[in-house]
């Protein structure tokens, strides 16, 4: 069933088109689609921190109730993929952290690793950590780099590539 919507998607991608015009819409649809579906599906199988080579920061604690994100934004629950205790180990391992959408509740994001190997955001609540140390290190000016949703990029496929080769 899969297999029949991802084809059924891509069929209907491109609409009533031939010729040149034909061709440029599918490069079109591979550059925006195909290449970020591969990249998300290679680093959400294999989890992303290989891939990313990024190090620890800092460990923390898991603190129950506080949502999981991929992305560090609480404006619409789009990117929210549950909860802290549910996603985090008990012990979190922090790799950087980002102040961008942040609010009176929400001082600053922390970019910690959950229980897929996957990285994603949490608010700075969510984990009991050092907040002097925590700041003092790594600041994610551009926390999309690492959003499953951007679109895909040719350092993706350098980055894939070249991991996968080793």
């Amino acid at each position: 069933m899969t297999d029949k919507c991802f084809l059924n998607w891509v069929r209907n991608s491109f609409g009533d088109f031939s010729g040149e015009n034909h061709a440029q819409q599918w490069r079109n649809f591979f550059s925006q689609n195909i290449g970020m579906f591969l990249r998300n599906a290679v680093i959400y199988t294999y989890g992303m921190i290989p891939y990313y080579q990024i190090s620890i920061i800092n460990n923390g604690v898991r603190v129950s109730g506080f949502s999981v994100r991929l992305t560090p934004s609480a404006v619409n629950d789009d990117n929210r993929l549950g909860l802290t205790e549910g996603l985090l180990p008990s012990n979190v391992s922090i790799y950087a952290w980002s102040d961008v959408s942040t609010s009176i509740t929400v001082p600053y994001w922390l970019l910690v690793e959950d229980i897929k190997n996957r990285l994603v955001w949490v608010s700075a609540g969510g984990v009991t950590h050092d907040s002097v140390s925590v700041l003092q290190n790594i600041k994610l000016e551009n926390p999309e780099r690492l959003s499953p949703t951007r679109p895909f990029t040719s350092s993706d496929l350098d980055t894939l590539i070249g991991d996968l080769m080793r």
